[in-house]
């Protein structure tokens, strides 16, 4: 299908990773899947039936699933199981490499703000994106928070302080989630409503990289994103 948005009406950037910080990330990633309880989920998925084989199929069941049967140790099968996401990922990178070889690359989010804005300095890029066209720039900046860029005003948010961190994956959509949502319920774009749109974003990701997926958000109350708010 055709792109939502055609790149004539856009400027693509290509986030490529450094591959070190990449495989790193998957090593840890896997560690904590772990701890978490990926091995009573293989236990489980020991019993299934045919129709849910494909699940048998993700990335590091085969391997937990041959551990628990008495065919390799756990160390063998975290390390077989990061050896096989890493060539995943490899494989994803070079895809992203030939298709899309003619974007620009950048290997972290902030990189690609600057390739987008040719600015180094994070407020000189936010003004810069602004002259672009939009009334409102939020730039999310990961572990560091996130900054607003509204014409009349800038606003810095920090994370939220949170000790269990168990998975970053999914934390800037689940900021974009909490911030458009608490907008579209609020129903204006003054400076009070966005600043409060931004912190409930930012209770939102903290919930997130709490848990795996989407589980920290399943799992969350209303009274719990307002408690941290």
């Amino acid at each position: 299908p055709p792109p939502l948005l055609a790149l004539t009406d856009a400027r693509a950037i290509r986030l490529m990773p450094e591959r070190e910080t990449l495989y790193a990330g998957i090593d840890a990633r896997f560690a904590a899947m772990l701890e978490e309880g990926a091995l009573d989920e293989a236990r489980a998925a020991m019993d299934w039936e045919a129709p849910a084989a494909t699940a048998m199929q993700a990335l590091g069941a085969a391997e937990l699933i041959a551990h628990l049967r008495g065919e390799m140790s756990l160390d063998e099968a975290r390390e077989l199981a990061a050896r096989a996401t890493r060539r995943y990922a490899k494989r994803q990178l070079s895809w992203a490499r030939n298709r899309l070889g003619a974007w620009p690359a950048a290997a972290t989010p902030a990189e690609a703000f600057r390739a987008l804005t040719g600015e180094a300095n994070l407020i000189r890029a936010g003004e810069a994106l602004l002259r672009m066209g939009p009334r409102v720039a939020v730039v999310k900046k990961g572990e560091h928070g996130s900054f607003l860029f509204e014409r009349d005003f800038h606003f810095a948010l920090p994370a939220y302080p949170t000790s269990q961190v168990v998975d970053p994956t999914g934390a800037g959509d689940s900021f974009a989630g909490g911030f458009l949502g608490s907008l579209a319920e609020m129903g204006e774009l003054s400076p009070a409503k966005l600043r409060k749109a931004m912190a409930f974003g930012t209770v939102a990701a903290s919930m997130t990289v709490e848990r795996f997926s989407t589980e920290g958000l399943e799992k969350a109350a209303r009274e719990q994103l307002e408690h941290r708010y």
